[in-house]
């Protein structure tokens, strides 16, 4: 058996972090193996071999991302008046400036309204700058089995399988804020040689295999 862990609790606070950052892996595993032996049934000692391994990993992390491109308070209302010139919106049905660079409240669309009151976070750093701590969660599993089997004297059937489980759930750091997104992927792989020997210098090796993903 096996296991290493790391945990965030000693760790300093980061200059640019709101809060200190979760930091928090732990990977553990075991294997077993020998002769394939059934009491009373089998024994396979010198012919039959097998052999296990498993290994976890469960990580949980979160990071310090800064946008700075979020809409100041002003901006949220509609007023565009500290913007330069050029980047002040028009109004697109005449094309000219909207009556002191602000937009009317009646001219926001309530759609658009309800994605930047969801989407888009107010600053908390300084006019435009925000600072988020999107969290990351990681859990993995992965399984080996191997079985070997001698087949008279000049015969050996070995079958490998290999199984991935991965999952992957984080939070956006990127406009729209907040977005929760999780990935999964399971992967099967299984080899089968079979080894035949004729002679001390002449040796054949057949080998099938398959994968699948999803």
């Amino acid at each position: 058996a096996r296991y290493i862990g790391i945990n965030d609790a000693l760790n300093a606070r980061g200059f640019f972090d709101l809060t200190k950052p979760v930091t928090r892996l732990h990977t553990f595993g075991a294997q077993l193996g020998g002769p394939f032996v059934i009491p009373k049934i089998y024994n396979g000692r010198n012919r039959s071999f097998f052999f296990v391994d498993y290994e976890g990993t469960r990580n949980k992390s979160s990071a310090t991302r800064i946008l700075t491109n979020v809409l100041s308070a002003r901006e949220r209302v509609g007023d565009f008046s500290a913007l330069p010139v050029a980047q002040r919106p028009r109004d697109p049905l005449t094309g000219q400036p909207f009556p002191n660079d602000r937009i009317p409240d009646g001219r926001i669309n309530p759609i658009a309204r309800a994605y930047l009151d969801r989407y888009v976070p107010l600053a908390n750093n300084g006019e435009r700058g925000f600072i988020s701590q999107p969290p990351s969660d990681i859990t993995n599993d992965s399984v080996t089995g191997n079985f070997m089997q001698k087949i008279g004297g000049d015969d050996t059937l070995t079958a490998t399988l290999l199984y991935n489980n991965r999952n992957i759930q984080n939070t956006t750091a990127a406009l729209p804020l907040n977005l929760r997104r999780n990935f999964t992927q399971n992967s099967w792989n299984f080899v089968l040689n079979e080894t035949h020997i004729f002679s001390a210098r002449v040796v054949n090796q057949l080998t099938l295999a398959t994968t699948r993903a999803v």
